[in-house]
């Protein structure tokens, strides 16, 4: 294995040792924990993604939460098994609150000095 793949992979080990972040969701009487994010959880995260409509980012809001949402146990907090209630039966401002809160936890301010 090269030297910087060593580097690279040392570095997300750190990052993920000491990433876990969370969030109270008082509306469903619990907290949502995640880690940083994987490239595989990303493929994830955007698989079957129809880009061109309007459902995207419900889409990616619901996949966020399925790919990255874990309990106080640091356990999966949903499953696939979950999306369609999820998409139903539960408040897309919520579901939309969390997934933001994820998805900015990984930007650093280096991201964002970028943009």
């Amino acid at each position: 294995m090269s030297e910087i793949i060593d580097r690279a992979k040392a570095h997300f080990l750190e990052k993920l040792s000491g990433g876990t972040q969370s969030m109270d969701v008082p509306e469903w009487g619990t907290k949502v924990f995640w880690r940083p994010m994987s490239n595989l959880q990303k493929k994830l995260l955007f698989k079957n993604i129809d880009r061109a409509t309007m459902g995207a980012a419900v889409d990616i809001d619901i996949n966020t939460l399925i790919v990255r949402a874990l309990n106080e146990k640091m356990e999966p907090m949903f499953k696939e098994v979950d999306r369609t209630e999820l998409m139903r039966s539960v408040d897309p401002i919520i579901v939309n609150r969390i997934s933001d809160a994820m998805h900015k936890s990984d930007t650093t301010v280096e991201d964002a000095e970028k943009n």
